[in-house]
């Protein structure tokens, strides 16, 4: 766990996770999208 009170943040993770982006993706990523039937 990481204390972020030193940081001035609080720490509102309860295990004290902190996630840093990267560029280069690792395993799958998918996605499902819905769209709703059109009203006309």
């Amino acid at each position: 766990p990481i204390d972020l009170s030193r940081f001035g943040c609080r720490n509102i993770h309860p295990h004290g996770e902190v996630f840093l982006p990267i560029d280069e993706p690792h395993g799958i990523i998918s996605a499902t999208m819905v769209r709703s039937a059109s009203k006309l």
